[in-house]
């Protein structure tokens, strides 16, 4: 029984160590949260991105992927593009995350931990309707 408790108070803290030291997670136990949740998420999204003239003119639509870092105090850190079809469009995803508010940091064995997403950033000019959505499942 003793190295049963041994141990469990070893991985504790090895745990609690490693979220200490700064590492990033990929995956955790309770992964980050936007302020309101994925609904929160796309209406900040909608509200904030400035769909760039340019491509609104030459009707170019496109989807970016970012990556950041939401720190272990809910800070988004360290944002930076891993795929986009469009630089205009890379830069305007990279100005609205970098300015996201903190978010609900992500947990594991229940310490706040710095945890690494990526987040796909559609650029659309048109919106299917909620009968258009229906028809297509």
């Amino acid at each position: 029984m003793k190295k049963v408790i041994i141990f469990g108070f070893i991985f504790l803290t090895s745990v609690v160590a490693m979220a200490q030291s700064g590492e990033v997670f990929t995956t955790v136990e309770k992964m980050p949260e936007f302020p309101g949740g994925q609904t929160g998420l796309q209406e900040y999204l909608l509200k904030n991105i400035k769909y760039p003239e340019e491509a609104r003119t030459n009707v170019v639509e496109g989807v970016s992927y970012i990556n950041f870092v939401v720190s272990s105090t809910g800070e988004v850190t360290g944002a930076r593009v891993l795929k986009g079809n469009n630089e205009q469009f890379n830069q305007e995803a990279l100005r609205v995350i970098n300015a996201m508010p903190r978010w609900q940091p992500g947990m594991q064995a229940g310490q706040t931990v710095s945890v690494q997403y990526t987040l796909p950033v559609r650029f659309s000019l048109t919106v299917p309707d909620k009968e258009e959505k229906k028809h297509k499942k």
